[in-house]
């Protein structure tokens, strides 16, 4: 009889096969797959959950917080500013962004024990007066129109079906001119309709994706949404992305995946494919800096 943990794995997968139920579902497909994975995640890269870009001989967390600040520097965050973090996951972005800025973050994530995390994690660090942390969806944000003085998405908005949507609510909860910055997976715009089958699908289906953008469909959407764009490129532009995919084959090499546990298993198969996505050139990541036009 199969355990819990490799029923719940089986269950997710069988649902996920399905990119109309990705799509259908997301909510719940979103739920299941970091209740999956975020113990696992939690063990292997702490509180910050995003691929980072390089300069030299960083570790993991100092290129993680040095991308994260310079997403911050990008937005022009401060102090007094008021930011909305999309997708917060448990938290780590939010305090390197507040303690950086000086601003005060809201965090907002789908997933309630990430939620729960995140301000568990804040009380740790002193962070509770700067951050807040609440549950909620990027296609529906429950803040009044010009609420925020700015905003930021760090590899979330990969999750939503609609991502226009999700745009099109950033810019409604953001003041007149405020920043809107991203970082985010993206499909090549190079990629052909086979890389797509042979590449994005795998990615999409083991993290529970319902597609992925292409940097000139971003554009389209920042554009539609009533962004002006001031900056929008592929993150190697920012700095090494490669250190990445190593940091992958040295999680994926760990030992022989018929011994793992379910959830460890799918998780180095999806890191299997984000690699070979991303040494054929049909995943990415993009970096948008974008601001509020009305």
């Amino acid at each position: 009889m199969k355990s819990n943990a490799s029923k719940r794995v089986a269950d997710f997968e069988r649902h996920v096969a399905d990119p109309t139920a990705r799509q259908r579902d997301h909510e719940q497909v979103v739920n299941e797959y970091y209740e999956l994975v975020n113990e696992t995640c939690q063990s292997f890269w702490g509180t910050t959950h995003h691929f980072s870009v390089y300069t030299g001989e960083e570790s993991l967390a100092e290129a993680a917080e040095n991308t994260e600040r310079l997403l911050v520097d990008r937005g022009g965050f401060g102090p007094g500013m008021r930011l909305l973090d999309i997708g917060c996951g448990v938290g780590g972005p939010a305090f390197t962004v507040a303690r950086h800025s000086g601003a005060h973050v809201t965090g907002l994530d789908m997933v309630p024990s990430r939620v729960e995390t995140a301000r568990t994690g804040a009380a740790e660090r002193e962070l509770t007066p700067m951050t807040s942390f609440e549950v909620g969806d990027a296609l529906k944000l429950h803040y009044p129109q010009n609420h925020f003085d700015g905003a930021y998405s760090i590899e979330a908005l990969c999750h939503v079906p609609d991502k226009r949507q999700a745009h099109r609510e950033a810019a409604r909860v953001l003041r007149p001119g405020a920043p809107w910055v991203g970082y985010d997976w993206i499909l090549r715009d190079t990629a052909s309709a086979a890389d797509i089958e042979r590449f994005a699908e795998p990615i999409c289906r083991l993290h529970g994706l319902s597609h992925l953008s292409t940097l000139g469909q971003v554009r389209e959407d920042l554009e539609a949404s009533g962004f002006t764009i001031e900056e929008l490129c592929e993150a190697s532009e920012l700095g090494d992305l490669e250190q990445n995919w190593i940091q992958l084959d040295q999680f994926t090499n760990a030992g022989p995946q018929e011994q793992l546990p379910a959830r460890l298993k799918l998780l180095v198969r999806g890191a299997e494919a984000l690699v070979a996505g991303a040494r054929a050139h049909v995943f990415g990541i993009a970096f948008w800096l974008a601001r509020t036009s009305r």
